[in-house]
């Protein structure tokens, strides 16, 4: 039930957290030539992009059957940069779709290095293009709310775990929809079908940190929500989130 809301919905942001542990598989196949760090241990690879993509299958309770298969394969490849692409099946059926841009660093310097031309000929041909988001600046209407970053929402770098923003975001949105103060978004947040994600990667938290999440309507949308994450004066996270329906779209 971890997966499943008080609304009886999917969480997108456990289903982002199982979607992080394709990663983790891919490290350890003997045969993986999805994430370059797995051959040269003075390399590492963090995530700059999300995008998700949540089909209406994954929101029809009788139609899903666990286990659903998940599908890793390679995107994008440029000088510093790559992309993964993730897809959860439930036989032919696309469940979720996600791709993700991945720089490779130097653990010492935490600086973007060239990919090691023996792993861009392990790569193979290029597939797509690379994932490019933009962040929009915080209007004066938006809502805040304040979390603190705990050490079960870090991971094995200690900083906290790209699902974690996703659920920030997600709890500062139901804060507020709770208390009517959106036009186009009411009531339980958790009862909403989000249908595509995109998270832009600014900034990294740890244990103990004290962050605030900005949240607001998009103004050009009347289906999404945007979210900037901070920690003090430096941005972290910036999320935008796109419903199947909206208080709005329901009344027409």
């Amino acid at each position: 039930m971890y997966f499943i809301s008080i609304s009886g919905l999917p969480n997108v942001w456990a289903i982002s957290k199982l979607s992080e542990a394709t990663r983790i598989a891919a490290l350890v196949h003997p045969e993986s030539a999805v994430y370059p760090e797995g051959g040269d241990k003075s390399l590492t690879a963090v995530m700059s992009a999300t995008h998700y993509e949540f089909y209406p299958i994954m929101y029809e309770q009788a139609a899903i059957r666990f286990p659903m298969k998940c599908y890793l394969t390679r995107g994008h490849i440029g000088r510093t940069s790559f992309s993964s692409i993730v897809q959860f099946k439930h036989g032919d059926a696309i469940v979720m779709h996600s791709q993700r841009q991945i720089i490779v660093i130097d653990k010492k310097t935490r600086r973007p290095v060239g990919i090691p031309e023996a792993y861009r000929q392990q790569f193979g041909q290029p597939n797509g293009e690379a994932l490019i988001l933009n962040a929009v600046p915080v209007p004066k209407e938006a809502f805040k709310a304040v979390f603190c970053v705990s050490h079960s929402d870090t991971d094995v770098r200690n900083h906290a775990s790209h699902s974690v923003y996703l659920r920030f975001c997600v709890d500062a949105a139901a804060e507020v929809t709770s208390k009517l103060k959106f036009q186009n978004f009411a009531g339980d947040m958790l009862s909403y079908k989000m249908q595509t994600l995109d998270i832009l990667f600014q900034g990294e938290t740890f244990a103990g940190d004290m962050i605030e999440c900005y949240v607001w309507e998009d103004p050009e949308r009347l289906d999404t929500l945007l979210c900037q994450i901070m920690k003090k004066d430096h941005k972290i996270v910036f999320c935008k989130m796109k419903f199947y329906q909206c208080v709005s779209h329901s009344k027409l």
